[in-house]
């Protein structure tokens, strides 16, 4: 049984600024993320495995952990919708660790 330790170190990511373009991992756990009609199976189905997507918004902080979330346009991913931009967690980003 895994017990959860706030103590244990995780990984940290250098904060994304505004108007970078990172991968975006289209794993199957992203589909949580995502809001209704995302193309997330399609591109996957299509065999990509990352999307480059530009970040619109992001904490402000130095570092952040991969459970932190920062806001992406991705209009590929969001298809017809209105507002092609969402949140994601950090642990679906391309990002350096430090």
């Amino acid at each position: 049984m895994e017990t959860h330790n706030p103590h244990r170190r995780t990984r940290r990511f250098r904060t994304p600024r505004r108007g970078d373009e990172v991968n975006l991992r289209l794993m199957p756990q992203l589909a949580a993320e995502l809001p209704p009609g995302a193309r997330l199976r399609q591109l996957r189905a299509m065999g990509l495995e990352h999307l480059r997507v530009r970040v619109v918004k992001a904490p402000h902080a130095d570092t952040l952990a991969a459970w932190d979330a920062v806001k992406i346009e991705a209009p590929e991913l969001i298809g017809n919708a209105t507002d092609p931009t969402v949140y994601v967690r950090l642990e679906f980003l391309e990002l350096p660790p430090i």
